[in-house]
């Protein structure tokens, strides 16, 4: 495909200008096939390579969707003679043991580490636990004042200032007694721990991100392509998400057709006779976003962690607080009981 048919895509995809994605255009994406979603991926790609002259890097994780990214975008480099795209990795210090020593190993990856640490963040801000949404929603609500009245009334009436009305945002009841809990949760760590740094190094460089995160992953995540699309263009922090349409279930097929090395930690391994599951994603290795989805899970994120790896799980459980209270103590707080706290059941 030339840059003339990866413009006809563009255009018939809609993909050049910012357009709402409605529900059944969203549908008709996902059940694109996997070659029809590489063209689609492909065009993305041209056109804020494009779009920003070149001026690019790859905010790299060294999870699984950076490296399907990586690979998307060697392709691209080397279909359109253009130089390989610069890979930066921001050490968040809350990094899986393995993915962080998987960058530092990768001469052409640049590692930057974090002004701020994840301890650090947590005992001033609080910790990262429910939703990005509802942390933020119980993180005004715990602190009110004149500016933030109407997103306080948004969050627990559905209105808005324009008096629209709105069921998504009302925090659940739940969550509500969290409000009084004896620590504070909060969204702000990705905003200090990755987006700050690493945006502040690529700003000096004048380089905007492709980066690695797809529509399925959460529902944040799906509400923003159905708004933005791939390619945010516009305002100060332009960036490209290349990989929004792909399902994660096509992720492995996408790491066999490419043959590509994908970290241990996303494999199965036996431990003392057990087989404990390999991860799914892997973002911060302690962030308690979306715990609540794997209660029922037997190998819930904790278990898998502290199987792999007990003397990081201690230090995550034990070694972060917020007011005086550990994260161990904080979970069970929002009813999550740590794995090396359930009793066996003895036949």
């Amino acid at each position: 495909m030339n840059i003339a048919e990866s413009k006809k895509i563009l255009e018939i995809e809609g993909i050049d200008q910012p357009l709402l994605i409605d529900h059944d255009r969203m549908k008709f994406l996902w059940s694109l096939s996997l070659e029809e979603k590489e063209q689609y991926i492909e065009s993305s790609i041209l056109q804020f390579w494009e779009k920003m002259n070149g001026k690019v890097y790859q905010a790299h994780s060294h999870g699984l969707d950076s490296i399907i990214l990586e690979e998307y975008l060697r392709q691209f480099s080397v279909k359109y003679t253009v130089p390989a795209i610069p890979k930066f990795y921001i050490n968040t210090t809350n990094e899986f043991p393995s993915i962080l020593e998987a960058a530092r190993a990768d001469e052409n990856t640049t590692v930057l580490t974090s002004e701020h640490t994840f301890k650090n963040v947590v005992e001033k801000h609080g910790f990262p636990m429910i939703s990005k949404r509802w942390a933020r929603a119980i993180n005004t609500l715990r602190h009110p004042s004149e500016k933030n009245k109407n997103i306080r009334n948004l969050f627990l009436t559905g209105y808005n200032r324009n008096g629209q009305y709105s069921k998504r945002w009302i925090l659940p009841k739940i969550w509500k007694h969290l409000i009084d809990a004896p620590f504070d949760i909060s969204d702000k760590c990705c905003n200090y721990l990755k987006h700050g740094g690493l945006e502040k190094y690529a700003n000096k460089c004048g380089l905007c991100p492709y980066v690695g995160t797809l529509a399925d992953d959460s529902q944040t995540r799906k509400d923003n392509y159905q708004k933005h699309g791939c390619n945010i263009l516009q305002g100060k922090q332009p960036k490209s998400r290349p990989l929004s349409i792909l399902k994660t279930n096509e992720r492995l097929t996408v790491v066999n057709k490419y043959n590509l090395k994908i970290n241990s930690i996303y494999q199965d391994v036996v431990i003392n006779g057990e087989i404990i599951k390999g991860e799914h994603n892997t973002g911060c290795a302690d962030c308690d976003f979306g715990l609540y989805f794997e209660l029922r899970d037997p190998q819930d994120r904790y278990y898998r962690q502290w199987k792999r790896n007990p003397r990081f799980y201690l230090y995550g459980m034990d070694g972060i607080k917020n007011n005086g209270v550990t994260r161990r103590e904080a979970l069970r707080y929002v009813g999550f009981i740590p794995p090396d706290e359930r009793q066996k059941t003895i036949w």
